[in-house]
């Protein structure tokens, strides 16, 4: 369950990080590695939850 919510907050932090970078374009590279952190959260999260 823990993880459940915590996927679900990082997916709306990631959501909003979209949003903003469409805002600013000059921070899409940081959004690029933010975007690739949270991937890497979740497959992790996968992997214990599994």
């Amino acid at each position: 369950m823990a993880v459940k919510s915590a996927n679900i907050s990082l997916g709306n932090i990631l959501i909003s990080s979209i949003i903003s970078s469409q805002n600013n374009v000059s921070s899409a590279s940081s959004t690029t590695i933010h975007i690739l952190a949270y991937l890497s959260f979740f497959d992790h999260a996968l992997h214990i939850a599994l």
